[in-house]
């Protein structure tokens, strides 16, 4: 990672300007300690969901650390959140956290203010390119490379590509060496202009580059540069054994002795800590001791970095290995399914695994308050286990999602006939129905199912013969469809009495 404000020396492939010509800012030291109070303060307030207040804060701590990429990462996310939310319109509040009275800060801000608008704007090529530029004009390499990517997948995927855009993603990846990228984006470029020579040769020299770079030839004349290829090419046969989609068991065990000896070399370092328990995962041996050391590392990741995406995938290593535990009872009980205390045990560990489960959907849940698939989960989880009101407003969040909307209020709809709310139930089928246009696959089948076990709890509940005959008629039209679904037939038979008695009761 490129340090914060560092200054490049005589040789650098930095030239001291920026990518528009200007001097390269002269930057504050950062302030890692001021940045945490804000950090802490901002996880604080997006957890009560006050996600415009919360993203403000990270905004004021990344002003103090802008090296921090995960603040980087909320900052950009919480915007793409309140944009979806504001139709794309940034308030006032969080447009002026981006500015500073300093003026000392008037680079990081135009940064941060480039940031934001590129978050409320994630699919606007200028804007992500901006971006890009910005952060490298401040140095932050690593960032530069993070928001780059990005950038160049929206740039490609325009219906009309920009080669300028490209252009000035090409010379950002060049100045961070991230060549492989920089012949990409400058491939795009030649092709929405491939009459332009002189960018056809800059691409084909960019491209020798990055085969000099990636196989060290460029320093072979140095001293020790020799001995640097005969590494890289060891680091490429590393490579090539990780690309492998089928690793052999003497393949795997390598590449785990090699992850442990480089994390015993650095145990800091996250990256070291993650490759080493994926390996251990992917072998698995020695029963479930594997995985037990995979958990403890990923622990120890999440200590040292706080990054509870290590917490995350402890989590399930240790979902995983009690799910085994589960299953095996499960089996003994198939076996033996006349045994009692086989049965009580299995009922036990079941119980015990969905607490589990819950407790740690319920922590992702706490700590990306806005990532609604684990709010879906969670809610659902919820609900097969009997904890209705629990369920309910997970499941009503959730269904701000447009990829499960229409399955998030099915279950919603389930929940509210579990707490006798009919009318509830009824309103949220509908809603889930009108989210759900296709009306005769499995969804759209099971959503008409429960509008009409919706309408016939509120038929009898309040005497209501309009919702019995409209259950009625999804029920017919339910058999119409697949007599057979369910027990829909004696339902229709059902229903069919029930409008009787309440017509004749009117």
């Amino acid at each position: 990672m490129a340090l914060f404000g560092k200054k490049k020396g005589k040789g650098d492939d930095d030239t001291g300007e920026t990518p528009n010509g200007d001097e390269a800012p002269k930057l504050r030291p950062p302030a890692p300690d001021k940045a945490t109070s804000f950090f802490n303060h901002a996880r604080t307030v997006e957890a009560t969901g006050n996600i415009e207040y919360a993203l403000t804060l990270w905004i004021r701590g990344l002003r103090q650390d802008p090296s921090d990429i995960g603040a980087l990462e909320k900052v950009a996310n919480l915007s793409n959140h309140l944009s979806q939310q504001n139709k794309g319109k940034i308030s006032k509040d969080v447009l002026k956290a981006t500015q500073h009275e300093d003026a000392s800060y008037k680079a990081i801000d135009k940064w941060l203010e480039a940031l934001v608008q590129w978050g409320y704007k994630v699919k606007g090529a200028a804007q992500a390119v901006r971006a890009t530029e910005l952060t490298h004009s401040l140095g932050l390499e690593e960032q530069a490379y993070w928001i780059g990517e990005k950038a160049l997948r929206v740039a490609t995927q325009d219906p009309k590509p920009s080669k300028d855009l490209l252009i000035k993603l090409m010379e950002v990846f060049g100045k961070i060496h991230a060549f492989d990228l920089a012949v990409q984006a400058g491939d795009a470029a030649v092709r929405v202009d491939p009459a332009d020579g002189q960018l056809a040769a800059q691409v084909r020299n960019m491209s020798a580059q990055a085969t000099m770079s990636s196989g060290g030839y460029d320093t072979t004349g140095e001293q020790g540069g020799f001995r640097k290829n005969i590494k890289d090419l060891d680091a490429q046969a590393k490579l090539t054994m990780e690309d492998q989609i089928s690793k052999s068991a003497e393949t795997i065990d390598s590449l785990i002795a090699s992850a442990k000896a480089d994390f015993e070399s650095r145990p800091d370092d996250p990256h070291a800590i993650n490759k080493y328990a994926e390996y251990l995962l992917q072998r698995g041996k020695a029963e479930t001791e594997d995985e037990k050391t995979a958990e403890r590392l990923l622990l120890r990741g999440f200590e040292i970095t706080k990054q509870y995406k290590f917490r995350l995938a402890a989590g399930k290593v240790k979902l995983r290995r009690n799910r085994r535990i589960l299953d095996q009872i499960k089996a003994a009980v198939e076996a033996k399914p006349d045994d009692a205390e086989l049965r009580h045990k299995l009922e036990a560990a079941q119980s015990k695994f969905r607490d589990m489960e819950i407790a740690e959907l319920t922590a992702a849940v706490e700590n990306y308050p806005t990532d609604l698939s684990f709010k879906y989960q969670l809610g659902t989880k919820c609900f097969e286990a009997g904890r209705y009101n629990d369920a309910i407003p997970m499941l009503q969040q959730a269904a701000g999602d447009a990829k499960v909307r229409a399955r998030a209020q099915g279950m919603l709809g389930k929940a509210f006939l579990r707490v006798d709310f009919a009318d509830g139930a009824v309103e949220t089928y509908r809603e889930a129905l009108s989210s759900h246009p296709v009306h005769t696959d499995d969804l759209g089948m099971d959503l008409r199912y429960g509008l009409m076990t919706a309408l016939e709890a509120k038929a009898r509940g309040d005497r209501d013969a309009k919702a019995a005959e409209e259950a009625e008629k999804i029920a017919a039209s339910l058999a119409i469809e697949q007599f057979n679904y369910r027990d829909v037939r004696e339902r229709r038979t059902a229903l069919k009495q029930l409008v009787t008695e309440l017509r004749n009761a009117g």
